[in-house]
C-alpha cells in the first residue's frame, strides 16, 4: 500500500524524535559508564566527557580493594534480600489478591475496606521499628524482607486482574475437583505471567535500591550483613570526607569511585529490564478495564 506524503512526513518526524530521545536518555548512562573507567585526575580537570582522554581502573581497584568492607559479600547480601524478598512478596500478593477477589466470601467488602484503610493510615516508623525489634528480627537480613513483603499496591493490581477473569474458569476447575490452591496455581497463575513479572520487577528494584531499612534494622557493627546500596552510601560519604581533606584527598579517586558505585548498582536492573520489558506495559494496564 502506497503511503501518502503525510504518512511519510509523520514517520520521518516520529523516527527523528524517537532517535533524539534515545540519545538524550542513553547519554547519561554512557557518560557514567565511561567515567568509571576514566582517571580521577582527568575528571577533576576536564569534567565528565563523552570520550575520555585518559582511561584508568583506579576507581574499580579502590572500590573492590577496600579492606573495611567485603564488597562481594555486600553484593551477595543484596542478591539474597532482593531475590527472596521478591519471591515472598509476589507470593503474598497473589494469595491475598486471590482471596480479596472472591465476591462470595463472607465479609468481602469489610475485608477489602480493612486493607484499603492501610493505604491512608499507618502506625509510623517508630512502632514498626519496635515491632521488628521485639519479634527478634533486628540485626538480621530477614528484617529487610519480611516487614515489606506485604505491598497493597501490588495486591490491588493483581486483584483487579483476577476480577477481570471470567467466572467460568474457576467454575470449570471446581467441577473437575480442584481446590482453591490448585485453581490459583494451575489456572490463574499461568495466565497472569505479565502481571506477576511486572510486580516482581517492582519488588526487585525496590529491594535492590533500598538502603533505609538496612540503616534502621542492621547494627552498625554488623558490616558483613550490609547490603550493597548501604555499603555504597557509606563508602561514598567517607570518600567525600577524605576528598575534602587536603592531605588524603589526592589519594582517593572520589569522582571515579562514585561512577563505579552507580554502574555496579544499575547492572542487575539493566540486565533484567530488557528481558521483561515486553510484559511491562501489559502487566500495568491488564485488568484496568473489565469486559
Amino acid at each position: 500500500m502506497k503511503k501518502s506524503k503525510g504518512d511519510i512526513a509523520f514517520n520521518v518526524v516520529n523516527g527523528t524524535l524517537i532517535a533524539l530521545l534515545c540519545v538524550i536518555f542513553l547519554l547519561p548512562f554512557w557518560m557514567m559508564i565511561i567515567s568509571s573507567f576514566t582517571a580521577n585526575s582527568s575528571l577533576q580537570s576536564h569534567g565528565y566527557q563523552i570520550i575520555p582522554d585518559k582511561l584508568s581502573l583506579e576507581g574499580y581497584r579502590y572500590v573492590f580493594g577496600s579492606t573495611e568492607i567485603d564488597f562481594f559479600r555486600a553484593i551477595g547480601n543484596s542478591l539474597f534480600v532482593s531475590v527472596i524478598g521478591t519471591v515472598l512478596s509476589v507470593a503474598v500478593s497473589l494469595i491475598t489478591a486471590y482471596v480479596l477477589s472472591k465476591k462470595k466470601l463472607f465479609g468481602h467488602k469489610v475485608v477489602n475496606m480493612f486493607y484499603l484503610v492501610t493505604m491512608f493510615f499507618c502506625g509510623g516508623l517508630i512502632p514498626l521499628f519496635l515491632v521488628v525489634k521485639n519479634v527478634g528480627l533486628y540485626d538480621s537480613l530477614w528484617a529487610l524482607i519480611i516487614p515489606s513483603a506485604f505491598n497493597l499496591y501490588h495486591i490491588i493490581l493483581v486483584r483487579s486482574y483476577f476480577l477481570s477473569l471470567p467466572d467460568s474458569l474457576e467454575e470449570a476447575a471446581m467441577l473437575d475437583g480442584a481446590n482453591d490452591l490448585q485453581i490459583l496455581w494451575q489456572i490463574f497463575l499461568p495466565i497472569s505471567v505479565p502481571m506477576v513479572l511486572t510486580i516482581a520487577f517492582f519488588c526487585f528494584v525496590d529491594k535492590w535500591n533500598g538502603w533505609m531499612d538496612a540503616m534502621l534494622y542492621l547494627s552498625p557493627q554488623s558490616k558483613y550483613k550490609w547490603p550493597l546500596q548501604f555499603v555504597l552510601k557509606n563508602m561514598l560519604e567517607d570518600m567525600n570526607i577524605l576528598g575534602s581533606n587536603s592531605v588524603t584527598g589526592g589519594a582517593v579517586p572520589v569522582l571515579t569511585a562514585q561512577s563505579v558505585g552507580v554502574v555496579i548498582a544499575i547492572i542487575p536492573l539493566v540486565i533484567i529490564f530488557p528481558i521483561i520489558q515486553k510484559y511491562f506495559v501489559n502487566g500495568i494496564t491488564i485488568g484496568a478495564v473489565k469486559g
